[in-house]
């Protein structure tokens, strides 16, 4: 059916804005090695024929890209990197977001909704501020995963066999872990939809995605990690060694893990306020429409189970992408409750009520949150320093020249995206042999290291002393400089 302008003109500026927030930390040099520049990396090297490995892990000299996550998507769209280049996977991602909002509207739609409606609770899907937090930072699978859960649920709804296979398969790619996510997202779904008896579609489902788990963590991975192992269980190591111990701890101590879920694993922890505000920002977004389904809460459970039980501080909070496969389930568990308990003026103030929340949320947490290593100037879009930076591309373009594609380079985390056509990258203070190291002058930038730690090694190779013996400067401006070794 022909939508009015109002809906194509939303999805055209969503689309560019969910493009440019991403483009912009790009050319501005803030999107970071670790996913973004993997990523990226990734791209090149599947699209020029090559084996996708990562070079500048810190723990590694090199990974193959599949054994730290298995995600197809990078291999299915690196032919377009022969159109838009680098900035392929930001346009991809960008359009998937958009893809996901058509998904929403179209279950809007099955059930009822006016036009005016369907642009409420579009735009409610898109004021939800895990989204920003999530393109704020680069690209990630994880996202494109959850881009396709409101056509996972609209198959379910109307029956459609061939698209619920494909967006089951689209999710399953997408990540090895979406695989324990459609174990619970399935059932999830289908009892949302009243479509629990049906029960031989989504056990098949549910069992192919546990034998998929089950091999690529347990067989592939190990096979194509160095270290043998599915290492992303380390995460966990605080509850066991290996997948049996951890499962068996979880089983055999339900109240520790539930107490896990609002309060630090290591007692006292001043950084488990994170967690608080985690849960308040989910609760404000939707989650309480979706509460008064209990069976379709199960959908939630293993995103918030690797989130709150993970021993690293970085996931239980608000920032990154660690909470965007939360966006979808909120939408869908308004929209549903919406529907069935309102009555036409009913259902328009929930709605307003429900973007007016999550808006206020997204905008208050733009300015101010307890998650640590939060940067405003990535996310918030209301500060004007969002639109500016000391660095760009443009800084970068002149010292391209010195460096050529069969040389290795050690550079900063956010320059090195822009950089993935050297053969081998190492993220600073790792140093090549004989090679290239090109830095910042300003000292920011300077993960993994502190900011003085990072002026002290820079002294030290400008000096050429130490570790640095033997580099020489062959070139610099005002924000760069690039080293060589002799």
């Amino acid at each position: 059916m022909r939508q009015p302008w109002p809906i194509h003109g939303i999805q055209v500026f969503f689309f560019l804005l969910f493009l440019s927030v991403p483009a912009l930390n790009f050319w501005f040099c803030r999107l970071p090695a670790l996913d973004f520049g993997i990523a990226n990396q990734a791209l090149f090297a599947y699209a020029d024929g090559r084996d996708a490995n990562c070079t500048f892990i810190l723990q590694r000299d090199s990974m193959p890209y599949l054994s730290l996550h298995f995600s197809l998507w990078v291999l299915l769209v690196s032919p377009l990197k022969w159109l838009f280049g680098k900035w392929t996977l930001l346009l991809f991602q960008a359009f998937a977001l958009v893809f996901a909002g058509e998904g929403i509207r179209r279950v809007a739609e099955y059930f009822g909704f006016t036009k005016v409606q369907q642009v409420l609770i579009l735009l409610h899907t898109y004021s939800i501020g895990f989204i920003y937090s999530a393109i704020a930072d680069g690209f990630h699978d994880n996202l494109i995963a959850a881009c396709f859960v409101p056509w996972l649920f609209w198959s379910i709804l109307k029956e459609k066999r061939f698209v619920f296979w494909l967006s089951f398969l689209a999710i399953l790619i997408s990540k090895e872990n979406m695989a324990i996510w459609l174990l619970f997202l399935i059932p999830g779904l289908f009892a949302l939809a009243n479509k629990i008896r049906t029960w031989k579609w989504w056990v098949t489902a549910i069992s192919f995605a546990l034998i998929y788990f089950v091999v690529i963590t347990q067989l592939v991975m190990p096979q194509l990690s160095p270290a043998g192992r599915f290492e992303q269980l380390d995460r966990f190591s605080h509850l066991g060694k290996g997948l049996t111990e951890i499962v068996t701890y979880i089983l055999l101590h339900p109240l520790e893990m539930l107490k896990m879920m609002f309060f630090s694993h290591v007692q006292p922890d001043e950084m488990e306020n994170i967690k608080w505000e985690f849960w308040l920002v989910f609760l404000v977004s939707g989650a309480l429409f979706s509460l008064r389904y209990p069976i379709f809460f199960l959908a939630f459970l293993p995103l918030v189970f690797q989130k709150e039980w993970n021993k690293e501080v970085v996931f239980w909070g608000i920032n990154y992408h660690y909470q965007i496969e939360f966006v979808p389930l909120l939408s869908l568990g308004l929209l549903v409750f919406v529907a069935r308990h309102s009555s036409r003026q009913g259902k328009n103030i929930l709605l307003i009520l429900a973007l007016v929340s999550s808006l206020s949320s997204t905008v208050y947490h733009w300015h101010q949150r307890k998650s640590v290593w939060y940067e405003s100037t990535k996310e918030n879009l209301l500060s004007k320093a969002h639109y500016q930076s000391e660095i760009s591309f443009g800084d970068l373009s002149p010292a391209l020249p010195y460096i050529q594609t069969y040389h290795s380079l050690s550079t900063n985390s956010g320059l090195l995206p822009h950089l993935v056509l050297v053969d081998k990258l190492l993220l600073f203070p790792v140093i090549p042999e004989n090679g290239y190291v090109l830095l910042r002058n300003d000292g920011k930038d300077a993960y993994p290291l502190s900011e003085e730690e990072y002026q002290n090694e820079l002294d030290d190779l400008r000096k050429g002393i130490g570790k640095y013996q033997g580099f020489k400067q062959v070139w610099r401006s005002e924000h760069l400089s690039l080293f060589k070794r002799e």
